[in-house]
This record gives C-alpha cells, sequence and structure tokens, in this order.
C-alpha cells in the first residue's frame, strides 16, 4: 500500500462572527455569567482527558495567557484564518465574544477535525474521512 501526503487543508474564516454571539444563548448566557465554566467545557470537549474544572481553575488563576494560547490552538486544529496579534486583540477588547466564538467553534466540530485521506492501492483511490 503506497500512501500520499496531502498538503493541509486551505485557512478558512471562523464559522461565526466575533459578534455574533447569539447563535446559542446557552454559550452567550455562560459566556457573560460564567466564563470560567464556558472556558472549561471548551478545553474539555478539545481534550476530553484535561477536564472542565482543572480547565476553569487554569482560567482564573491564569487568565491573559492561557485564553489566547488555547485560541491559538482552536485556529490551528480547525484550519481558521488568523494570527497571535487577532487572538490577543479579541480577548482584550470583547473577551466574553472571543470565548462565545471558540466555544461555538468547538461544539460545532467536536473534538478533531476531520480530514479526507487518500490511499493508492493497487492503482486504485481510495478516500477515507480520517480524525486527526
Amino acid at each position: 500500500m503506497q500512501q500520499v501526503a496531502l498538503p493541509p487543508p486551505a485557512e478558512r474564516d471562523w464559522t461565526n462572527g466575533l459578534f455574533n454571539i447569539f447563535v446559542d444563548l446557552n454559550t452567550c448566557m455562560l459566556a457573560w455569567c460564567c466564563p470560567c465554566v464556558l472556558y472549561g467545557q471548551t478545553v474539555q470537549n478539545l481534550d476530553p482527558d484535561y477536564g472542565c474544572f482543572k480547565a476553569g481553575c487554569h482560567y482564573v488563576c491564569c487568565c491573559p495567557c492561557i485564553v489566547i494560547g488555547n485560541r491559538r490552538h482552536i485556529r490551528t486544529r480547525y484550519h481558521i484564518k488568523g494570527n497571535g496579534f487577532e487572538d490577543c486583540f479579541a480577548h482584550c477588547c470583547c473577551h466574553c465574544c472571543a470565548l462565545i466564538q471558540e466555544g461555538n467553534e468547538v461544539q460545532k466540530y467536536g473534538a478533531v477535525s476531520p480530514q479526507t485521506v487518500v490511499i493508492v492501492q493497487g492503482g486504485q483511490y481510495q478516500q477515507m474521512q480520517m480524525q486527526a
């Protein structure tokens, strides 16, 4: 079996804009009333082994540093356009909106992003949905 390496998927925009906060009212209310819980849930959805409580505690202790790093992690995992400056700007200007945007993105796409892998076997192409 011959495996073919594919280029990474093209970067895309966030599914919902930064100020499109009313897509899921539960997420919106959670971000405004108890952002540490929303952050914890988002991290747990990204990595089920991490745990909501542990992530929420890290949020309370080191919020500025940890949320920007998590946003970068989400962008990388889901191939979303952006850079560190935009991540910092989003959280500095409208922290709750950024948490909502991140939470909705992870909620929609789950813990991993699907990628199509092409396997060539005996001259025939086979496409499979793999999870990274």
